[in-house]
C-alpha cells in the first residue's frame, strides 16, 4: 500500500515539475533562454511518470475511487502552484539583489 502511494506521490510531482518548470524558469542572467538539459529531461520526465502511473493496479471501491480521483485533481494543481510560489520568491530576492548591485 505504503510503495503504491509513494508511485502516486512520484509520478505526480514529475508531471508537476514537467507542467510547472517551463513557464516559471528564471534564467541566472537576464539574456539567459532556458536550458538545454531542460528541454532534455522534459520528455524523460513525462515518460517516467507515465509509466509509473500506468503500473499502479486500480482496483478500488467506490469511495477511495472517488477519493482517488479527487487526489488525481487536487494535488498536482497543489504542487504546481506551491512550486510556482517558491520560485516566485525566488524571482523577488533575484530581482532586489540585481537592484541593490547595479
Amino acid at each position: 500500500m505504503h510503495l503504491k502511494l509513494l508511485r502516486l506521490i512520484l509520478s505526480h510531482l514529475l508531471l508537476s515539475l514537467l507542467l510547472s518548470l517551463p513557464h516559471y524558469y528564471i534564467p541566472s542572467s537576464p539574456s539567459s533562454s532556458p536550458s538545454l538539459l531542460l528541454l532534455l529531461l522534459s520528455p524523460l520526465l513525462f515518460s517516467l511518470s507515465h509509466s509509473l502511473y500506468s503500473s499502479l493496479p486500480f482496483y478500488f471501491s467506490f469511495f477511495s475511487l472517488s477519493l482517488h480521483s479527487l487526489r488525481l485533481l487536487i494535488f498536482p494543481f497543489f504542487l504546481a502552484f506551491f512550486i510556482a510560489y517558491l520560485l516566485r520568491i525566488r524571482r523577488k530576492k533575484y530581482d532586489l539583489y540585481n537592484k541593490h548591485n547595479t
